[in-house]
């Protein structure tokens, strides 16, 4: 009928608040509900899932308090600041975390070097599950402050297993 207009399909979408998020070409899209692009991030290594999370409480000061207790603990950080949208991009390298919280300029907060097909989040409790049976700490997850940082293996223990790794 004149000819068809092929373009390559999104390998993985998921949704935090209105926005979608696609993968698609080693990049993170964020859509608006109309699906316009609001703001990417590429550089993704061989991206293939995404899973959106809303509102991730992450304690910034390192005082122990999140949530209603952040408010009332008297220190000038707000359970506000210390909450995040985040894409977690599902790569061949493992697991890269990315703050959307401003859809138009999304960054790259952690990478854990655990390659998996499926990842579900508990905000509550702070904790990652995978479908290979892997229980992640996402408790010290803090935005990326130094690059040098970024996917490093964090192992003190020595196993050779990343310690953000429970189980």
């Amino acid at each position: 009928i004149g000819g068809t207009i092929v373009d390559s399909s999104y390998r993985a979408v998921s949704k935090v608040r209105n926005n979608i998020l696609a993968i698609k070409n080693g990049v993170l899209s964020i859509l608006s509900p109309q699906l316009s692009v609001i703001g990417q991030i590429s550089g993704l290594s061989w991206p293939y899932g995404v899973t959106g999370v809303e509102a991730f409480p992450v304690d910034l000061d390192n005082d122990g308090n999140i949530g209603i207790f952040e408010d009332q603990d008297g220190d000038a950080m707000t359970s506000a600041q210390e909450t995040f949208d985040l894409a977690l991009v599902l790569t061949s390298d493992g697991i890269v975390i990315i703050d959307i919280t401003i859809p138009e300029s999304p960054k790259k907060m952690e990478m854990i070097p655990v390659p998996t097909w499926r990842i579900v989040v508990d905000r509550e409790k702070r904790l990652a599950y995978t479908n290979n049976l892997h229980i992640i700490s996402l408790k010290d997850l803090k935005p990326m402050l130094n690059p040098d940082t970024y996917g490093v293996l964090r192992d003190f223990d020595g196993d050779g297993i990343d310690d953000r790794v429970l189980y």
